[in-house]
């Protein structure tokens, strides 16, 4: 059974392995720590008592912005991360948030489809922002509008 619970800064022992595992260049554990203050609301998706997946998301005002979601690479492919996702989108409507906003490896067309599933449009590219094995890679900024 998975259970979707607030993140703790003391999970950042159990996720920064996630987050290794998932990017071939990985947030610091300094940066990461620094997404727990009281604009930031994180999330751990666990199972069986253990940590398999995040999601670290930031409010301003009305905006809420995805920063890192994260399944571990052996869980992957089970339709966990459509589950946070979703959780993310829920939490977007508890807070009252009106714009959502991501930005997307223009690589990753498996999460592109995800956000595009759940109304997210492209609205602007950062170019050569992600660096990769072989060079760097353009960002996708992807946003959608709530309607209550």
């Amino acid at each position: 059974m998975t259970d979707i619970l607030p993140l703790e800064l003391d999970d950042l022992i159990h996720i920064m392995p996630i987050e290794q595992a998932c990017h071939t260049h990985p947030c610091s554990e300094k940066v990461m720590g620094g997404s727990f203050s009281r604009r930031y609301h994180n999330f751990k998706l666990v199972q069986n008592g253990q940590i398999i997946g995040f999601y670290i998301a930031d409010l301003v005002v009305d905006e809420l912005t995805l920063q890192n979601i994260c399944i571990a690479p052996n869980w992957q492919g089970k339709g966990l991360g459509k589950q946070l996702f979703k959780h993310f989108l829920d939490t977007a409507k508890r807070l009252g948030a009106m714009q959502l906003w991501l930005e997307v490896r223009e690589s990753n067309t498996a999460a592109i489809a995800l956000y595009e599933s759940h109304d997210f449009i492209e609205t602007g590219k950062r170019p050569n922002y992600y660096p990769t094995a072989t060079g760097r890679e353009d960002a996708l900024l992807m946003g959608c509008t709530l309607l209550f």
